[in-house]
C-alpha cells in the first residue's frame, strides 16, 4: 500500500509540477542584498522615505513558499508584465545569482504585483516620497538635457505659466521683459533661465555663439583644476612656468605670482582699446611685453594675461587649454568637445582670452556646476574651496589702483577693482556690479556684447544671454537685465 501510494505521488508530481505561490513582498536592499527589516513584508498602504532609506538603490523580493519552482510574473502600475522571473529569488528588478540589481521608484503611489503562473498572485499599494531629494543634474543635451517647464521661443499657456510660478517660483512675464529689455540692444540673443534645475524662460537660438570673453573664465575653471592636480599654488610665481625670454625681459615680471594673473593685476601693460604701440607681431613680442607697474599694485583688464596663461597651461600639461577644458570640465558635464573650428588660436596656442563657441544651454552647466560647488551628480570636478576662491572677490585688490583703458566697457567703471574676483570672474561685491537688488553673492561671466552667464547661489538661479551683436559693454544694460530677472522671483 506504502508502495503504491509513493508511486501515485511521484507520478502527480511529474504529471502535474508544482507552481511557485507567491505569499509576500520584501523590500531589498539592492547595496547590500538584504531585507530592509522595516519593510519585509511590504504591505498595503506604507509610505517609503527615500531619504530615511538606507539606500536609494532598491528592489523587490516576492516571497514564495520554501521548496516551490516556477516563474513569477511582476506588474508595476500600469504594465502588468513588467518583468517575469524563472527562478529565484524573484526579484523585481531582476538579479544574477541572488546580487540585486537596483532599481527605484518615483515620488508617487505604486502598486507591485506578483502572480504564479496560473495561479495566486500578491499585490500590494504603496507610497513613495522623499523629504531631502538629492540635487538634479539633467543628462547631456543628446539624450534629452534639461528639464523644461516651457516651449522655447513661444509664449506659454497659462497653466505652463502657473506651472513656472509653482515649481520655479518666477513670474514668466516679468522674465519676458528682460528679454524685451535686450532686444533694445539686440535682438540677436537667446535668453536662458534655469531654476532649481528647470528651464523656467528661453528665447533663441540653440546654436553655438561666439562669447568672446567668458572664455576667460573657461581659462580659470581650467587652471582651477590643474592647480588641484599638481598642487601649483595661487601665490606662486609664473616665470618659471612660461618660456625663459618672459621673465628676462623685466625684472618685476620674475615677480608675478598667479594670484595677479587671474586677477588682472599682473603689472604687465594692458594692450585691450589700447593704440598698438608695442604691436604683437611675432610670439616673443608677447613675452617681453612691458610693463606698467609693479605686481600686485594695478588692476587693469587685459587681454594678454590669459593668453600667457594657456601658454603656461599647456607647457604644464603637454595639452591645449582647448583639450584640457574639454577633458577636465566639459566632458563630465555632459558638454561636447569644443572642436578646433569652435575655438580660436592665439600664435600656436588656444586663445584663453576669447574665442570660444557654444551654446546657452551648454554654457549654462557651467553656471550649474559652480551653484554646486564644483560637484556634478556626486563626482568632485572642481572643489569647494577652488570655486569659492575663483568667484569671489580678490581681496588682494584693496589697494590696486585702477588704470583706465578707453574704449574698453569692462574697466569704464571706476570700482571694477572692487567686484573683480579671484579667478577670472566678476562678482556682485557689495551690490556695485549689478546692483543692490541683486543678492551680492551672484558672480558672472562676461564678454563683448554683453555675453552674461550669471549665477545667484542663494536663489539656485542660473541666467545667461548669449549675443550675436549690439554693443560691445553696457553696465546699466547689465544692471537693468539682472533686476529683471531677480524681480521675477515670487
Amino acid at each position: 500500500m506504502k508502495l503504491l501510494l509513493s508511486c501515485l505521488c511521484l507520478f502527480l508530481s511529474l504529471a502535474f509540477p508544482v507552481q511557485a505561490l507567491a505569499v509576500s513582498l520584501t523590500l531589498i536592499n539592492a547595496d547590500s542584498d538584504l531585507p530592509i527589516v522595516t519593510y519585509d513584508p511590504l504591505v498595503t498602504g506604507v509610505t517609503l522615505d527615500l531619504a530615511t532609506l538606507p539606500t536609494r538603490n532598491l528592489n523587490v523580493r516576492a516571497n514564495t513558499e520554501p521548496g516551490f519552482t516556477g516563474s513569477v510574473v511582476f506588474g508595476l502600475d500600469g504594465n502588468p508584465n513588467f518583468r517575469t522571473e524563472s527562478t529565484a529569488p524573484y526579484a523585481l528588478f531582476g538579479d544574477s545569482a541572488g546580487n540585486y540589481n537596483a532599481g527605484t521608484f518615483t515620488v508617487a503611489s505604486h502598486t507591485i504585483t506578483a502572480t504564479q503562473s496560473n495561479g495566486p498572485s500578491v499585490s500590494v499599494t504603496f507610497n513613495v516620497v522623499d523629504s531631502n531629494p538629492p540635487p538634479y543634474f539633467p543628462p547631456s543635451e543628446a539624450n534629452g538635457g534639461w528639464r523644461r517647464l516651457v516651449p522655447r521661443s513661444a509664449t506659454p499657456t497659462a497653466q505652463q505659466k502657473a506651472d513656472v510660478l509653482a515649481t520655479c517660483g518666477l513670474n514668466w512675464d516679468t522674465l519676458h521683459q528682460a528679454k524685451l529689455r535686450s532686444d533694445q540692444l539686440t535682438t540677436s540673443t537667446t535668453i536662458l533661465v534655469i531654476r532649481h534645475g528647470w528651464v523656467c524662460y528661453e528665447w533663441g537660438s540653440t546654436s553655438n555663439y561666439l562669447v568672446h570673453s567668458v572664455t576667460k573664465s573657461f581659462t580659470g575653471m581650467a587652471w582651477g583644476k590643474l592647480m588641484e592636480q599638481t598642487g601649483i599654488t595661487r601665490d606662486d610665481f609664473v616665470h618659471p612656468y612660461l618660456p625663459l625670454a618672459f621673465g628676462d625681459s623685466h625684472p618685476s615680471k620674475r615677480l608675478i605670482n598667479f594670484r595677479q594673473m587671474f586677477t588682472m593685476s599682473s603689472g604687465i601693460e594692458p594692450r585691450d582699446g589700447q593704440p598698438a604701440t608695442f604691436p604683437l607681431v611675432i610670439f616673443d613680442d608677447a613675452l617681453t611685453y612691458p610693463m606698467s607697474a609693479q605686481p600686485g599694485t594695478e588692476w587693469a583688464y587685459t587681454s594678454l594675461v590669459p593668453n600667457l596663461l594657456s601658454v603656461s597651461l599647456q607647457g604644464i600639461t603637454a595639452s591645449s587649454l582647448r583639450s584640457y577644458f574639454n577633458l577636465q570640465i566639459l566632458n563630465p558635464i555632459g558638454v561636447p568637445a569644443i572642436s578646433s573650428t569652435n575655438w580660436a588660436t592665439w600664435f600656436d596656442y588656444t586663445n584663453g582670452a576669447a574665442g570660444a563657441k557654444i551654446s546657452a544651454r551648454n554654457v549654462a552647466r557651467l553656471g550649474y556646476l559652480l551653484l554646486h560647488q564644483g560637484n556634478w551628480n556626486g563626482t568632485q570636478i572642481l572643489n569647494p574651496q577652488t570655486v569659492a576662491a575663483w568667484t569671489n572677490w580678490e581681496p588682494a585688490l584693496e589697494f590696486a589702483t585702477l588704470f583706465k583703458i578707453a574704449g574698453v566697457g569692462f574697466a569704464t567703471d571706476p570700482d571694477s577693482h572692487f567686484y573683480y574676483g579671484g579667478g577670472l570672474f566678476w562678482t556682485n561685491r557689495e551690490g556695485r556690479s549689478l546692483g543692490l537688488s541683486v543678492p551680492v553673492d551672484a558672480f558672472y561671466m562676461h564678454g563683448w556684447n554683453d555675453n552674461l552667464v550669471i549665477t545667484i547661489p542663494s536663489l539656485d538661479l542660473i541666467a545667461v544671454r548669449l549675443s550675436g551683436g549690439g554693443p560691445g559693454a553696457d553696465p546699466q544694460f547689465r544692471r537693468d537685465f539682472t533686476n529683471l530677472i531677480v524681480g521675477a522671483v515670487q
